[in-house]
């Protein structure tokens, strides 16, 4: 039924081959042209799993910025330089860095910044002393820390700079300053390295190097603005004076690195492939109509990217360039097509006589691709429409349109041929190259069973060298501590800032005060404020002021302090205590010189108030459970990220693999009819997985995302081998099959299987397992599967290797 629905249609396009020739230039213009106007899309969302955790919190990175920052360490390499020195390099660079990349420099804190922000503190000290700041005042008032501290300000007082200490004792005697400094300080551990605030810049703590933080004005994942960036910041960087060195971390570099490394790769694996390809055509076929065959993938993809468009809307870049490789495996068919119709002499006959093996080999490939609907990835959807549609059009093209252009009678093959010769049908299948198949193929199954999982995706980024070594030279320097964040996102501000107290309070209960770093002890909510000043009012009203004056006034005429010496300190705390009422802090500029990193305002409204502690697993654990109490809150963890990227990234690969394989399996047996020639057919698929695992694993290697999802072309091209040559085991035919399969694996391997030749690690990852899962199966497909339909069939024909 088939091949007379077949027969008929070719019949009919072969009368009116010119309006098809012409509909289908016309076609392929149209969607040349359509090109211009399909939309793009970068947004890395499209390329990640369905998980709330994930998307959320790489919304979250999205949205504060926190991608975007660039960190620069300057340091001196010169022992006759000095910190001054230092700084004046330092601000020269930031002077020079263009507004055009960077929205935002710092490198440190002004002195005038933080005496405004600690006057402003002291003025409201009574709003943020908490019950255990209180607790500690409390302590301190009795006649043993007075005496110590009024002793230790007189001989202070009698050396260098005695005024200040004098000043600062009769202002503070108790230390409440100091307190508060101690809070701050905290701060400095939200940003995961080791500075040291010193003349108003962020220092190392040997003084030899200066820490600058930037807001880039580019996008993390825009390439050609972090190119531009590198460029911009390496001219400055390499001016700098000789007596200074660099060091930069930014994810910018990443994203214009792997471009980079990807560009080079493709480059040399195109060369190679080119060559390879010339002489495919050229010299082993020798007929340059064969260019036709390696076109017709080509504009399928053009046609298909068109109509996915108009069905999907904008489409991924990461997509079309996957869809366009995983497209070239449409140029088996037009092989087969040129192959059959050069081995019978006639291209009428010998397009019909692979039509049948050629369509099913599709459909299964299409079913390989049609696993991509059940991924939790947005954009394998778009893979698998534009996949498929682009291997159906090949399909069409190859069989009813391109051998109206291959002249009949029997040509000549280059290499593999000669001009009027009877049509030769290759065999090289026996019993001995089927047992050293199997044992080949049991040896690499005992490897196969101990194959690792790579966990982490990041051993795929293919940042260069020269990056990745500053990186480590910043790190080494400044230390590297990873932060996790507890976010708290309401629609204002006071709002978040008591979830936020609340969720401090928690932390500390819950991994200590010193791996907390909060807005909440010193900027609490202002419901926080007032509590806090009513308990500061009530503890001093109470008698304390009462027994503070008089143990000062004792202890300070033993140390020669007046009567008055301390009015200054009760003058501010009865200011103090007098208040009822606290003013909002959200317009004070110091406040948002230091407290910007813990509080924003979002894109679409609303605040963030940000909670910084240690990324480790024995801290992540119960900040997680703190996170579920608060329904407004969440958080956000490398660590964790890390596995729950990773972990959804193999489960969702791992679900399009067992669909794959069941899909394989299932169309495979529908169209064979029978269990043992489905058993024949899916040798080579079995072979191509075995292979590649025991491969992977004698070479040490484990097996990753970029292996998981190549294996799965992979499958769709080793199915088609096993069908074809099964095919033509049953039906006995001369058309040239071992020679379409074998060509369709070079080709394979020109276009994909050169990328072992890649440095990118994904790339090369991919490049290895078409490599080894296309030879695997086009090996077991020609000296393997011919046999076994023998020896499953009860075929007893003795089979010659061919001369």
């Amino acid at each position: 039924m088939f091949d007379r629905w077949f027969s008929r249609l070719y019949d009919r396009i072969s009368k009116n081959r010119k309006i098809a020739l012409y509909l289908l230039i016309f076609l392929v213009g149209a969607s040349g042209a359509g090109m211009m106007f399909v939309k793009f899309n970068s947004n890395i969302k499209l390329m990640i799993p369905h998980h709330p955790t994930i998307v959320r919190n790489i919304e979250f990175f999205r949205s504060s910025n926190m991608a975007n920052k660039v960190l620069i360490s300057i340091g001196l390499n010169d022992p006759t330089m000095d910190k001054d020195d230092l700084i004046k390099v330092v601000d020269s660079l930031v002077s020079s860095m263009s507004p055009e990349f960077f929205t935002k420099i710092t490198s440190g804190v002004s002195d005038e910044v933080i005496d405004e922000m600690m006057e402003g503190q002291m003025q409201d000290l009574a709003e943020s002393f908490s019950p255990q700041d209180m607790a500690t005042v409390d302590s301190r008032i009795s006649n043993e820390y007075v005496s110590l501290a009024l002793a230790e300000s007189y001989r202070r007082m009698l050396g260098p700079g005695g005024i200040i200490h004098s000043s600062m004792t009769r202002g503070d005697p108790l230390g409440l300053k100091l307190i508060m400094l101690k809070k701050l300080q905290t701060l400095s551990t939200s940003i995961g390295h080791d500075v040291k605030v010193d003349k108003g810049k962020f220092f190392s703590h040997d003084l030899q190097n200066i820490m600058i933080i930037a807001d880039a004005a580019v996008a993390v994942t825009d390439i050609r603005g972090s190119e531009k960036l590198y460029n911009h910041l390496n001219q400055i960087l390499d001016g700098l004076p000789d007596y200074v060195t660099s060091s930069v971390i930014a994810g910018h570099f990443h994203t214009f690195s792997n471009e980079n490394v990807i560009k080079r790769d493709i480059r040399l694996t195109v060369a190679i492939a080119s060559i390879g390809f010339l002489v495919l055509i050229f010299v082993i076929i020798g007929d340059h109509r064969a260019l036709l065959i390696y076109i017709i993938p080509l504009a399928a993809v053009v046609i298909a990217t068109n109509i996915s468009y108009f069905i999907l809307g904008e489409l991924s870049y990461s997509v079309i360039g996957l869809a366009a490789v995983i497209a070239g495996i449409s140029i088996d068919y037009g092989i087969h097509v040129f192959i059959a119709a050069k081995m019978t002499g006639d291209p009428a006959k010998g397009v019909k006589l692979v039509a049948k093996p050629l369509v099913i080999g599709a459909l299964t490939t299409v079913g390989v691709f049609f696993a991509f609907f059940f991924s939790q990835i947005d954009g394998y959807h778009q893979l698998a429409v534009l996949s498929i549609i682009s291997v159906l059009l090949a399909l069409l093209i190859s069989m009813l349109i391109l051998p109206q252009f291959i002249t009949p009678g029997q040509g000549k093959l280059g290499l593999i041929g000669r001009q009027g010769e009877e049509p030769v049908d290759y065999n090289f299948s026996n019993g001995a190259t089927t047992f050293l198949w199997l044992g080949c193929t049991l040896i690499l199954l005992y490897f196969a069973l101990g194959v690792k999982l790579e966990n982490n995706i990041l051993r795929v980024d293919g940042t260069e060298k020269k990056i990745i070594d500053s990186e480590d030279r910043f790190k080494d320097l400044w230390g590297t501590r990873k932060r996790a964040i507890l976010v708290v996102q309401e629609d204002d501000l006071q709002t978040a800032l008591e979830v936020n107290d609340k969720i401090y309070a928690e932390a500390v209960e819950a991994i200590g005060a010193p791996n907390v770093s909060s807005l909440a002890p010193l900027w609490p909510s202002m419901k926080r404020r007032l509590e806090n000043l009513a308990r500061w009012n009530e503890f001093w009203r109470g008698g304390k002021e009462e027994k503070l004056r008089e143990i000062l006034a004792r202890e300070g005429e033993k140390h020669k302090f007046s009567k008055s010496a301390f009015d200054p300190f009760f003058q501010s705390l009865t200011a103090s205590y007098d208040r009822l009422e606290v003013a909002a802090k959200e317009n004070d500029e110091s406040i948002k010189e230091i407290y910007g990193r813990f509080v924003s305002k979002m894109e679409g409204g609303g605040y963030q108030v940000l909670t910084f502690a240690p990324d480790l697993e024995i801290h992540v654990g119960p900040l997680d459970e703190i996170s579920q109490r608060h329904p407004s809150s969440f958080l956000v963890s490398g660590a964790i990220m890390e596995k729950l990227f990773s972990g959804a990234f193999l489960a969702d690969v791992s679900v399009l693999t067992k669909v794959a394989v069941f899909l394989v399996v299932a169309l495979t047996f529908l169209f064979m009819g029978n269990m043992k020639e489905t058993l024949v057919a899916l040798a080579p698929v079995a072979t191509s997985a075995i292979w590649i695992l025991g491969t992977l694993t004698m070479f040490g290697h484990s097996m990753n995302v970029a292996n998981m999802v190549a294996y799965i072309v992979v499958m769709g091209l080793c199915v088609d081998y096993g069908i074809f040559m099964t095919y033509k085991s049953r039906s006995g035919q001369k058309t040239g099959t071992v020679l379409a399969v074998t060509f369709s694996a070079i080709s394979t391997l020109l276009g994909a299987g050169v990328l072992v030749f890649a440095s990118h690690p994904a790339l090369f990852s991919t490049g290895s397992t078409m490599l080894i899962g296309v030879g695997a199966g086009h090996l077991s497909s020609i000296f393997a599967v011919p046999y076994l339909y023998d020896l499953l069939m009860g075929k007893t024909g003795h089979r010659e290797m061919a001369p």
